[in-house]
């Protein structure tokens, strides 16, 4: 009985693309005595915000929320060893999505939202509205280096490759670097 032998091959690929979104994350928390002198200070800082964005022309649908919390506040007090309630924390956190035509308004969006009361600051990602099509062109890159490999080693080894036994992909994710 012959057996069949397999060939392993891996490929890879990067594609370089410039980022065509950015999102950048802010908000506001408080903590307060009463839930609504904590609710009402962030719904305030919050309102203030979107005004803000809104003199710099970031329109209503790319701003979201991404979290709303509204509960008690606690510490832990080194003096009795116990976790104990200060008040009450509320926060706001907005997601703000610039397009790319709108990257250079990146550093006006940080300044108005800090001016308008924003406590929270962070999270700028770049990235691609729609990756479909990067992808599978990444996938076809790696799927032929492979092929260009596992085609190398037969040649080498005096065998040939008659069918594929197994494919599988991994994602490194997005690099947007210099």
């Amino acid at each position: 009985c012959i057996r069949d032998s397999l060939l392993t091959a891996s490929g890879s690929a990067q594609v370089e693309i410039e980022p065509d979104v950015a999102t950048i994350s802010l908000g506001v928390k408080a903590t307060r005595d009463t839930p609504k002198q904590a609710a009402d200070i962030v719904r305030r800082g919050v309102a203030d915000i979107k005004a803000a964005l809104a003199g710099l022309g970031v329109t209503e649908d790319a701003i979201e929320t991404s979290e709303l919390y509204l509960g008690e506040a606690q510490e832990y007090s080194y003096e009795t060893h116990r976790t104990e309630t200060v008040g009450y924390k509320a926060y706001h956190w907005l997601r703000v999505t610039l397009r790319n035509e709108d990257f250079g308004k990146l550093a006006d969006v940080t300044d108005a939202a800090v001016g308008a009361g924003a406590t929270r600051l962070g999270d700028l990602q770049f990235d691609l509205d729609d990756d479909t099509a990067v992808k599978a062109q990444a996938l076809a890159e790696a799927t032929a280096a492979a092929r260009e490999k596992a085609e190398a080693m037969a040649q080498a080894s005096g065998a040939r490759i008659v069918g594929v036994y197994r494919v599988s992909q991994s994602w490194g994710g997005p690099y947007y670097g210099g």
